[in-house]
């Protein structure tokens, strides 16, 4: 190898290095950018709040009160890739459709009452996750996003959130109770000598301990899943 390929080998190297390094400054800077607009975002949002490091471009945390449901997952594509996770966790009242004798799959039921939204959630990534367990929602989507499309994704998976938490009772028709027909807890077959609590759907009331024990109404059809005092 003659000295002038060493030093043509030398020229590349360095023009190659001195073009790299604004690169790799301006991508670190523009990142950084994105990683602020983002947690301004979710300043915004009450209860929000982004990850820390430097990958964590679209991390959250939304919280509510609790909740008593059972567990689903629903996913679509491989859920390999988390670096730039987006995700939405919130407790959430309990899907009372999954399970029992009213199993079905979990997917259908949300296709059910919330297509537009998992429309929204699909169009902006292919690889993403919704689960519903231990007290909390949690929606998830594997794919970098820029501020725009991380308000959009915050957007629809509060919708869905908020879908989910409607209680679902097409068909179904509450009749005024006879006198004397809530004189007795429908879960322990009690009168009601301590504090009670009714349905916010058919107004049936339980004890308030018996409503926390079974996380729903006691009523036949009935998919109440809040009280009021």
């Amino acid at each position: 190898m003659t000295l002038a390929r060493v030093l043509d080998g030398l020229l590349l190297l360095a023009i190659l290095f001195l073009f790299f390094i604004p690169w790799g400054i301006w991508s670190l800077r523009r990142l950084a950018r994105l990683n602020d607009e983002t947690r301004r975002i979710a300043s915004g949002r009450a209860g929000v709040k982004l990850g820390t490091g430097w990958g964590a471009f679209a991390k959250l945390v939304y919280e509510r009160p609790e909740f008593r449901g059972e567990a689903i997952r629903v996913s679509e594509g491989t859920t390999w890739y988390s670096r730039f996770d987006a995700e939405l966790n919130r407790p959430h009242p309990p899907l009372t459709l999954v399970g029992g004798s009213d199993r079905r799959p979990s997917k259908h039921y949300l296709e059910d009452i919330a297509a537009p939204i998992l429309q929204r959630i699909r169009g902006l990534g292919e690889d993403w996750r919704i689960e519903v367990r231990d007290r909390r929602i949690s929606v998830r989507i594997h794919e970098f996003l820029n501020p725009g499309r991380f308000a959009a994704f915050l957007d629809a998976a509060e919708a869905l959130a908020d879908a989910l938490a409607l209680p679902k009772t097409d068909g179904v028709e509450f009749l005024p109770s006879p006198d004397g027909a809530s004189g007795l807890c429908q879960v322990c077959g009690l009168s009601f000598g301590g504090e009670a609590v009714a349905c916010a759907v058919c107004g049936t009331r339980h004890h308030k301990e018996c409503w926390e024990y079974l996380g729903r109404c006691s009523t036949y059809a009935c998919k109440g899943t809040t009280f009021r005092s």
